[in-house]
């Protein structure tokens, strides 16, 4: 089981390989990779992956992934330009450091379900999502919809949620930070500017907060989702609805544009192949004059060979002919 897991590692990190050979080559083909981190199941996923598919102002290739380890691998690849995180459990899967690098690094990142909670994303919950989640909020259940509702307002208008307005959304649990002590609402803070675009309508909890510093990040403070059709909590219960849609598209959408990272990992990347093909050019350039060093070592030794070679014969005759007619002489 261990060794067919490394081998779909292996295979997965092969195939975008073979993307980052074809950016280098400036192939029609290389285009920046959104990368989804979906918790539990490809489902979830692959829905989101859908919606900016149908953008078209987002023009990327977009790689789905349940696989925690291949996750932590697959960031850093340089022509990784925005990362979505889609965290469905109180799950810690020590995935939190490689988000901060990321973000820190420049890098767009969307963040749904427990992205904001302490416990699955460790710091990243405050210096990523800011959310820095330690108690939820159970919405209410709706037995017309047979999912359960929070009502989230406007605080602020921007680019991601302009002309949507309020809207009750399909979500079990909003995420937020309680003091322990007093049991009131912290607001979300992190290194950078927090701005609170929707806030949940009981506790004026902030739902959907946008973190503008090294990088840039949209977090929704819930939306965790199963992957059984049926149940309350079943994720395409709020991927259907248009709220959502609009407001997961626009979100990409932002961090895609104002991310700083794909830009200087790639003229990295670029440099540092340019670098390695002009090693691997001296390198051919070695092999071929030892080729032709060695070609010449083996005409000459082929020679002497043959000089030697005839001098012996030479040595040979001479001395048998010598020797036959000092025979006769004697004889």
């Amino acid at each position: 089981m261990i060794c067919s897991s490394r081998l779909v590692v292996a295979l997965a990190l092969l195939a975008v390989a073979s993307q980052l050979i074809a950016c280098c080559n400036g192939s029609d083909d290389a285009l920046p990779i959104v990368l989804i981190y979906s918790q539990g199941g490809m489902g979830y996923g692959n829905d989101l992956a859908e919606m900016i598919h149908s953008d078209p102002r987002v023009d990327a290739r977009v790689i789905v992934l349940s696989d925690p380890e291949l996750f932590k691998s697959m960031i850093y690849f340089p022509y990784v330009k925005v990362v979505v995180g889609v965290f469905n459990a109180d799950k810690d899967e020590a995935l939190g450091r490689h988000l901060i690098n990321f973000f820190e690094g420049g890098g767009g990142v969307v963040g749904l379900g427990f992205a904001g909670w302490r416990s699955t994303t460790g710091n990243a919950s405050r210096d990523v999502f800011s959310i820095n989640g330690s108690y939820y909020l159970t919405g209410k259940y709706d037995p017309d919809t047979r999912t359960f509702v929070h009502r989230l307002v406007v605080e602020e208008e921007n680019e991601i949620n302009q002309g949507i307005g309020g809207f009750s959304a399909r979500t079990q649990r909003i995420i937020m930070h309680v003091d322990e002590e007093t049991g009131e609402l912290v607001p979300p803070w992190a290194e950078g500017q927090v701005t609170i675009l929707y806030r949940e309508s009981t506790r004026s909890a902030p739902a959907l907060v946008l973190h503008s510093g090294k990088g840039v990040c949209v977090t929704f403070a819930g939306f965790t989702g199963d992957s059984i059709e049926g149940v309350p909590t079943y994720f395409g219960r709020f991927t259907a609805q248009d709220e959502f849609r609009q407001l997961f598209s626009n979100s990409v959408f932002h961090v895609w544009n104002e991310e700083s990272r794909f830009d200087e990992t790639v003229a990295r990347w670029e440099s540092e192949s340019a670098e390695y093909e002009s090693d691997l050019a001296d390198i051919q350039e070695d092999i071929e004059r030892a080729s032709e060093n060695r070609q010449l070592m083996l005409y000459l030794r082929y020679i002497s060979s043959a000089v030697i070679a005839v001098v012996a014969i030479a040595i040979i005759y001479l001395y048998c002919f010598r020797a036959g007619r000092g025979d006769s002489v004697n004889g």
